[in-house]
């Protein structure tokens, strides 16, 4: 029996780092490329799948070409255990909402009938290369100018609650850290829910103007993510 638990822990040990190995010195694979109307290509690298076995992860990340010139390389999407759903599982459809915003989600044409609103705001003086937003669905939006805002249908999750992230880069390469809200559904849900994403010169900060939300240690019967007014009170910040 002794041996017989020694010969498994080293074949799953042996596993691991073959496993890893191969993860390390694979060039990254393009299992996916959405090119818009006139400017973008998008290309999903990594693993469309997650993991054969119990041990690490797998990650699908993107590469960005404007006018045919690469402008992002390697940036992260997503990761995924043995246990969770893959990216590609995640969001199986795909479509370019507009010029600059791509949309992945699951059945795509009930969300985009939705009326729930995201509305974005670069409220810096610098303009944006890219935010990745989790919103129901998975929204990636190029070239964000300063100053600026644009309003997306979102769908509303089945559940009593939604959850909002956002994280991103400027074009001068700073990051734009991730930040994540819940936001729990008011009692009566016959209004339409809006969700404010400002992006400040250090986050992106989430709000709504209709509920209250929580992060971190707090809870939604202690929000520490106030409502807010409205989207449009923000202003460019120096």
């Amino acid at each position: 029996m002794k041996k017989t638990l020694i010969a498994l822990i080293t074949l799953v040990l042996l596993l691991t780092l073959g496993v890893g190995a191969l993860q390390y010195f694979r060039q990254p694979h393009v299992w996916l490329s959405v090119s818009s109307p006139k400017t973008y290509m998008l290309q999903l690298t990594g693993s469309k799948s997650r993991p054969i076995l119990p041990v690490g992860e797998n990650e699908t990340r993107f590469n960005l070409f404007k006018s045919g010139q690469p402008v992002i390389r390697n940036a992260y999407v997503d990761s995924y255990d043995w246990f969770d759903p893959s990216f590609a599982e995640k969001y199986p459809e795909h479509r370019w909402v507009t010029e600059s915003v791509l949309r992945f989600g699951y059945k795509l044409s009930n969300s985009e009938l939705s009326f729930d609103e995201l509305t974005i705001s670069n409220v810096t003086k610098r303009p944006v290369q890219y935010l990745k937003l989790t919103v129901g669905d998975a929204l990636f939006v190029f070239d964000i100018p300063s100053a600026s805002k644009i309003k997306l249908p979102v769908p509303r999750p089945p559940a009593d609650q939604s959850w909002i992230a956002a994280e991103g880069m400027f074009a001068d390469g700073q990051m734009i850290p991730f930040n994540g809200v819940n936001f729990p559904f008011p009692n009566s849900r016959v209004e339409p829910l809006k969700y404010c994403v400002w992006v400040e010169e250090s986050a992106a900060r989430i709000v709504s103007p209709v509920m209250d939300g929580y992060n971190g240690d707090a809870t939604a019967e202690k929000p520490n993510i106030l409502k807010v007014e409205d989207c449009d009170l923000k202003t460019a910040q120096p």
